[in-house]
């Protein structure tokens, strides 16, 4: 998921930045924090629930259940 973020930030990027650079203007501020913001918080969303797994793992090997 992580990696689909990163290649769909890039394209964005790189196909805002050409689209802008032949109609001379800005790129849209509104949609470029709303992307940006949308995978940010998906990564850290990503980021705590495989923290969460690892914990519960290490928790499991440490006190088996009977």
């Amino acid at each position: 998921m992580l990696t689909f973020g990163c290649i769909v930030l890039t394209a964005y990027t790189a196909v805002t930045m050409v689209l802008c650079w032949h109609a001379m203007t800005t790129p849209p501020d509104a949609l470029t924090y709303a992307l940006f913001g949308f995978w940010g918080v998906e990564g850290g969303w990503s980021a705590l629930i495989r923290v969460s797994e690892r914990r519960e793992k290490a928790e499991e090997k440490e006190n088996p259940h009977p």
